[in-house]
């Protein structure tokens, strides 16, 4: 399961390298952030209005907002 995992995660970033994007946005929730952080990703704290009313609607758990950014050689 977790090799599916992995692969499934190579296949969205790379589909969103071909679409242009810079990074990858997910909400973690039931207690999955350290899943989360070993696959790149980071919490952010700081977040617009919205998007923490949004998370407020995860009601019962604590969800963590996460972005991961794509780097790559100048």
């Amino acid at each position: 399961v977790g090799d599916q995992r992995s692969r499934l995660l190579q296949q969205a970033e790379y589909f969103a390298r071909e679409q242009g994007l810079t990074q990858l946005a997910l909400v973690a929730v039931q207690g999955s952030v350290s899943y989360w952080q070993r696959q790149g990703f980071l919490v952010q704290d700081t977040l617009c209005p919205d998007a923490g009313a949004a998370l407020q609607s995860y009601t019962g758990e604590q969800a963590r907002y996460m972005l991961k950014a794509f780097y790559t050689a100048a």
